[in-house]
């Protein structure tokens, strides 16, 4: 068995990316300032291909959702980075990280107002029905001369009808929109 000459050891070093590395030695910029103003980015939804569910199990959830979401928009803040060392991957996994973190709270929070806000709608125009119905049939009843032919009743049919027009309505507006 060949035995080497022993070696004292040299100071611990950062490990460097692969990518980084350019022959023997790895290549470090010196980032003095990088300013980045708001952005305002446009996400787009549609429907989930599922090779993509298949093979990210985590975002399984999102073929539940109606595919109608509208297209949001993403206001990101400023970002100032000042006299940073590393590779140009290293910098861009920097800028990763600030925006990844702001996007994801940021769409997250559209996508469940968004919700909301069509479940609040769905009730509102439910509870519009409910009165609207019937004031449209009372109204119509009442142009074609109701008063005139029974003096005390003629509400009644309308009434109902309407109420029954208005229940449909709401039932169909509240279950479609919630």
């Amino acid at each position: 068995r060949e035995t080497r000459p022993r070696v004292p050891l040299g100071p611990l070093q950062e490990p460097a990316w692969m990518d980084d590395i350019v022959g023997s030695h790895a290549e470090v910029w010196r980032l003095m300032k990088l300013a980045i103003q708001d952005l305002r980015v446009t996400i787009m939804l549609r429907s989930p291909d599922m090779a993509v569910v298949r093979d990210n199990p985590t975002a399984r959830w999102i073929m539940k959702l109606p595919t109608d979401m509208p297209n949001m928009d993403v206001e990101l803040p400023q970002i100032d980075l000042l006299d940073l060392f590393g590779s140009k991957q290293q910098f861009f996994e920097v800028l990763k990280r600030k925006y990844t973190r702001n996007v994801k709270y940021s769409a997250l929070r559209s996508l469940i107002l968004s919700y909301l806000a069509t479940i609040v709608k769905g009730m509102v125009n439910a509870l519009w029905w409910l009165f609207r119905g019937p004031y449209d049939a009372l109204t119509v009843a009442s142009e074609r001369g109701g008063p005139q032919r029974h003096r005390f009743t003629w509400w009644i049919p309308p009434l109902v009808n309407g109420s029954a027009e208005g229940t449909y309505r709401a039932m169909a507006d509240l279950l479609g929109n919630t």
